[in-house]
């Protein structure tokens, strides 16, 4: 940093990129908004409310990346504010009250893009995106270079017996990401349980917001469950990515080359990391969904749909693994375009809450793995499209 470049110029450099990428996605939203039923005015309120939102959650990145010393640091926070945000949401809208407004996710929904259109909402994600970058600039420029404002402390100075088996530096390299994406599935399961009855009163006394979300009058409580799935199916994809991407990061940094110097092939050490993966997996699919269908049972006083809510959870598991399969498979093949597929996980998770709703072609919408799923347990599950995901995922796997 002794030449010209000072050192807040990195991240100057990052926002501005992220603010523009934002800018041309916005662009792009909006164009494929207009041939569809929305508004001209409402269609561009919508863009720019989702704007916001990236604005917001990218200048909290910002904040994170310069507590944290590693980028899943910034995952795991990221995801942690995500969940709050939710939960926050997802608490004021069965409350009816003010807590709304205390999320990001609150305020892109206050903009009533489909109804009375409230511009000035805009403002908040506005003044909250400029507030975090500024602060990701002040905490920049007084942190030591190539540090973080929080430390880490150091490890033990020899490792244990079973971290030094392949398999026990999986487990471990792993550890931290399986945890926090468990921690944050488990939390919105407890909390949507929690509050599934509320919720499932104020579809049935809205019929507008009934409407919007296609609950069916007679099971309304079908369609609170198939939203909160798909949320936790997501989660699932963004895991099995960000895993991946961890081995992306041990072969940047060198650290791979170390451990396949001895006779240990690339072959053997890759399925091992994606066998820890695949478990870690499976627990958070299983946990949440469980913790899920136990929360809303208690909260509806009834444990006949148990099963049934726990089964909608499990058949989310072949796209999770297909997603899983893809990110091997680039991870192997196009390694340095890995980080393509946080775009893919973007397009997928707005394709599977909006796609059918503005009525995309079917042809896009397809790209969403969760489309072959089908809508458990509002709908039926797709037993083709489940059985072509996992013979795919294999596939991926295996190459």
């Amino acid at each position: 940093m002794s030449g010209r470049i000072d050192r807040l110029s990195p991240l100057t450099g990052a926002l501005l990129w992220t603010w523009a990428t934002i800018a041309a996605l916005c662009v792009a939203f909006f164009v494929v908004l207009i041939p569809t039923d929305f508004p001209t005015s409402g269609a561009a309120l919508y863009t720019f409310s989702l704007g916001g939102l990236a604005f917001v959650f990218a200048a909290f990145a910002a904040v994170a990346a310069q507590a944290t010393l590693h980028s899943r640091g910034v995952y795991i926070s990221s995801l942690a504010a995500l969940v709050v945000a939710y939960v926050l949401r997802g608490v004021g809208d069965a409350t009816g009250t003010w807590v709304t407004w205390l999320s990001p996710l609150g305020w892109q929904e206050k903009t009533a893009a489909t109804g009375g259109q409230h511009w000035w909402v805009l403002t908040l994600p506005l003044i909250a995106g400029l507030t975090l970058s500024g602060l990701a600039l002040v905490l920049n420029g007084r942190r030591d270079l190539g540090s973080a404002l929080i430390q880490s402390s150091g490890g033990p100075a020899e490792a244990s017996a079973m971290l030094k088996s392949p398999l026990g530096f999986a487990l471990w390299l792993h550890r931290p990401t399986q945890i926090a994406w468990l921690a944050g599935s488990v939390v919105l399961a407890v909390m949507m349980g929690v509050l599934a009855q509320d919720v499932i009163d104020a579809f049935t006394s809205n019929q507008q917001i009934a409407d919007m979300i296609g609950a069916n009058v007679d099971h309304p409580e079908d369609a609170f469950a198939a939203m909160v799935q798909l949320y936790i199916a997501l989660i699932g994809f963004g895991y099995a990515i960000q895993a991946v991407s961890t081995l992306r990061r041990e072969e940047a940094a060198g650290r791979l080359e170390t451990v396949l110097s001895g006779a240990r092939s690339r072959t053997a050490w890759l399925g091992i990391q994606l066998a820890v993966i695949t478990a870690g997996l499976v627990v958070i699919v299983v946990i949440a969904s469980a913790t899920f269908a136990a929360c809303t049972a208690l909260s509806m006083g009834s444990g006949a749909e148990l099963t049934r809510l726990f089964a909608s959870g499990l058949a989310y598991l072949p796209a999770e693994l297909l997603v899983l399969g893809l990110a091997a498979l680039m991870f192997g093949a196009f390694a340095r375009y890995f980080s393509v597929l946080w775009g893919y996980y973007a397009v997928v998770a707005f394709l599977a809450f909006l796609g059918n709703a503005i009525k995309l072609p079917s042809l896009l919408v397809d790209l969403a793995p969760t489309t072959h799923v089908g809508d458990p347990p509002q709908g039926p599950v797709e037993t083709a499209g489940l059985i072509v995901m996992s013979v795919a995922a294999l596939s991926h796997s295996s190459q």
